[in-house]
């Protein structure tokens, strides 16, 4: 899966507060949700970037989303050539799919958390 780390930086204060809660359970419901929601994303975006004539679909039926613990969500594409599809070659353009998906699921984690804080 191609591995795009998200870390809240220069929202410290979201940090502090999120690590001083006692009910962590609304964190992890709002971690879960966002990892599921952009990986819907992801196979959104796929029928948008692989529209061409030779699509078949296999890449979209490879978008997945792990949760390895209760604060950790990773989402992404299993197939072993993404990263040559996401960021191009030499002789390839690039056809991103998970980075465009994530810049727009970012905002919306962000927002779940903070209202998590208030």
């Amino acid at each position: 899966m191609t591995k795009g780390i998200f870390k809240i930086q220069g929202e410290k204060e979201l940090s502090r507060k999120l690590t001083k809660m006692q009910d962590k359970e609304g964190v992890h419901l709002a971690v879960k949700a966002n990892t599921y929601e952009l990986q819907q994303k992801i196979m959104q975006q796929t029928s948008v970037a692989y529209a061409r004539g030779y699509s078949t679909g296999a890449t979209k039926k490879t978008a997945a989303a792990d949760m390895p613990d209760k604060f950790t969500g990773q989402a992404g594409i299993t197939r072993n050539y993404n990263p040559y599809t996401e960021y191009g070659t030499r002789y390839m353009q690039a056809e991103p799919v998970v980075g465009p998906a994530f810049e727009k699921q970012r905002p919306i984690f962000i927002s779940d958390l903070k209202k998590l804080t208030k």
